[in-house]
């Protein structure tokens, strides 16, 4: 018989609420999971209700689903930033181009009779 590695944490002081939340971590399928903890459950009290059972992935996608909204606009916003840089930068190099080449065609003779 193999030792139970089981660890059960709950902060009663700083949550208390009438509800608790199991997270159980096993490498069998997850209706064979939830059966065992149902079983479980119903010989510790069977008035006991499971409420949203579900994979680990979905409750830790919901929790870091702002997380990951936040860092696409910021990652969006950032490259419309670059965009306009880029884009302004264009400008600003031909704005300062177009008039310094017309200025280098000038025959300065034609310069010095305008004068």
């Amino acid at each position: 018989e193999t030792p139970n590695d089981s660890e059960v944490y709950r902060p009663w002081a700083q949550h208390n609420t009438p509800a608790v939340f199991i997270a159980v971590g096993s490498a069998i399928r997850q209706d064979e999971v939830m059966r065992i903890v149902r079983l479980t459950l119903n010989k510790i009290d069977p008035s006991l209700a499971i409420l949203q059972p579900g994979p680990m992935s979905l409750l830790v996608d919901a929790s870091l689903g702002q997380a990951r909204l936040m860092m696409a606009l910021l990652g969006t916003f950032a490259g419309a930033a670059l965009l306009l840089a880029t884009i302004l930068a264009v400008a600003a190099l031909l704005a300062c181009l177009l008039p310094a080449r017309r200025a280098s065609r000038v025959d300065p003779i034609v310069a010095l009779r305008t004068e």
